[in-house]
């Protein structure tokens, strides 16, 4: 997993060995140079910068899952500390005021970043894997179990779900209206995503 500064020239991997990922490494891509890096005891499970670049957030199988970073230098910053549980995925609002995070068990959670109060909390499908945020933030792409949904952020209810076996990845069209997934069936790789209906 690679994630890219939305302005610097540097980068962010979660890496390990086999199927264990323990390590944050930061690295200066112009240079070749590592910034810095974060091992723990615990996997890592998802990394993402803040849309403006002020943050280097990354989560934890840990009850204090969310861990947020000077992106610079990795040095600790005093926000969302509180332990809530274990954060499988989580977005940044463009404006880097609040962070909406995934648990396994299904829980969708607003949070303002610097107080880390709780402004909303809804129920969702649980086990979404390889999530993906639409453009306009209303919607979300994820595969479960065996299908692809798309789930509604604002509301916590699927929209739109196809079987689907064996998919790799998601990513969605610049407009949010269109899902493409890679997998081992392509008679499943295209799927429209909006509206109430979604095919």
């Amino acid at each position: 997993s690679v994630v890219l500064h939305p302005r610097e020239p540097q980068f962010a991997a979660l890496v390990g060995e086999g199927l264990r990922v323990d390590t944050l490494s930061c690295w200066d891509w112009e240079t070749g140079r590592e910034l810095f890096r974060v091992e723990g005891d615990e996997q890592l499970l998802h990394a993402a910068y803040s849309p403006l670049g002020s943050y280097l957030f990354f989560s934890r199988a840990a009850y204090d899952s969310l861990v947020a970073l000077d992106p610079g230098t990795g040095r600790s910053l005093p926000y969302m500390r509180r332990g809530f549980g274990i954060v499988s995925y989580f977005t940044i609002a463009r404006n880097e005021t609040n962070i909406l995070t995934y648990q396994p068990s299904g829980t969708l959670a607003y949070w303002e970043i610097r107080s880390g109060k709780n402004l909303r909390q809804l129920q969702t499908l649980p086990g979404l894997e390889g999530i993906e945020i639409s453009g306009n933030n209303r919607f979300a792409a994820a595969v479960s179990a065996d299908e692809l949904v798309v789930v509604d952020l604002l509301s916590g209810e699927p929209t739109a779900r196809a079987r689907a076996v064996g998919l790799a990845a998601l990513t969605l069209s610049a407009d949010g209206n269109q899902v493409t997934a890679i997998g081992a069936d392509a008679s499943d790789a295209l799927r429209e995503a909006g509206g109430s209906g979604g095919r």
